[in-house]
C-alpha cells in the first residue's frame, strides 16, 4: 500500500499540483478568486456571481449565453496552461522526448481546472434549480452550452 501511494505521489499531475503550491501561488490564486466570485464572497454587492450563474446574451438566458461563458473559460484555461508551461516546463526535461509535450503537460495540469468546472457546474445547477426554477431540460442545455464552449476552444 505504501509503495502504491509513493507511485501516485510521483506522478506528473501530483507533482504539478505540488509545483503550483510551491512556486505558482499567485497564478493558483486566480482560481481562488474565481471561486470567490462564484460564492458571492467577492463582488456580491455588484452581482458578480450572476454574471457566471445567470448570464444574458442578447437579452436572453439560453444555450448561447452559457456558450459564451464556456468560450471565455476556455480562453482563460489556455492562457493559464500556456503560462504554466512557459514558466515550468524546464523542470520536467522528459517532456522534450514526447510527441506532443504541450498537450501532455496540459492534460496532466488539469486537476485544478477540472475541480473548478465541477464546482461551477454544481453551483450552476443549484442556482438554476432553486433560484430560477429552471426545468431539468433547461439546466442540461445550460451545462451543455458551457461545456461545448470550453471544448470548442480547447479542441481547436
Amino acid at each position: 500500500m505504501k509503495k502504491r501511494l509513493l507511485q501516485v505521489y510521483y506522478t506528473l499531475p501530483v507533482q504539478l499540483l505540488k509545483l503550483h503550491a510551491k512556486h505558482n501561488l499567485l497564478m493558483l490564486s486566480l482560481w481562488f478568486v474565481l471561486i470567490l466570485f462564484l460564492n458571492g464572497s467577492i463582488g456580491s454587492y455588484f452581482g458578480f456571481e450572476y454574471l457566471f450563474l445567470d448570464p444574458e446574451y442578447m437579452g436572453q438566458i439560453n444555450f448561447w449565453s452559457f456558450f459564451m461563458i464556456g468560450l471565455s473559460f476556455g480562453v482563460f484555461l489556455l492562457a493559464w496552461n500556456s503560462s504554466v508551461y512557459i514558466l515550468n516546463s524546464y523542470r520536467f526535461p522528459f517532456l522534450a522526448s514526447l510527441y506532443r509535450p504541450y498537450a501532455t503537460f496540459s492534460l496532466n495540469n488539469a486537476i485544478v481546472p477540472v475541480a473548478f468546472v465541477f464546482y461551477y457546474l454544481v453551483k450552476l445547477i443549484h442556482f438554476q434549480w432553486y433560484n430560477e426554477y429552471s426545468s431539468q431540460l433547461e439546466i442540461i442545455t445550460y451545462c451543455s452550452g458551457f461545456l461545448t464552449g470550453c471544448m470548442v476552444l480547447l479542441c481547436m
